[in-house]
């Protein structure tokens, strides 16, 4: 079995963070935390600069052994629920698609800045096989 890659992006942000420490101003980045595990409300698991940022990233089960990306334009309530994930554009199966549209529609939002408003996003899923 080949070993396989998964990356997932989300649009302005990084799964690895700059530890902060008073004594080193040198610091190496390290793992906040793993895809579906409960995220700090940092900005590394926000969804760009929208002021939103994820309770638990979310972490899809990858169904195929293919490489490929699938965008979903996703609509945020006040309260930072996605009631809405509407896939725009993708190169993934329709089983794959499936189980990321569900991975968005269980997750939620924090505001982590004040002009964090209802609206509609787009978050994006990556699938890389080496």
């Amino acid at each position: 079995m080949k070993p396989l890659l998964l990356t997932m992006l989300m649009l302005g942000s990084l799964s690895v963070a700059k530890a902060q420490s008073a004594t080193s101003p040198a610091e190496k980045p390290m793992l906040l935390a793993a895809p579906g595990t409960a995220a700090p409300l940092h900005p590394n698991y926000a969804l760009g600069n929208t002021g939103w940022a994820f309770v638990r990233l979310p972490a899809p089960a990858l169904l195929d052994e293919k490489s490929g990306a699938v965008r979903f334009a996703i609509v945020v309530t006040e309260a930072g629920k996605i009631t809405s994930a509407t896939p725009t554009a993708s190169t993934v199966s329709a089983a794959q698609e499936k189980e990321c549209q569900q991975a968005l529609l269980t997750s939620s939002l924090n505001r982590i800045e004040a002009q964090a408003a209802p609206g509609t996003y787009f978050y994006n899923f990556r699938f890389t096989i080496k």
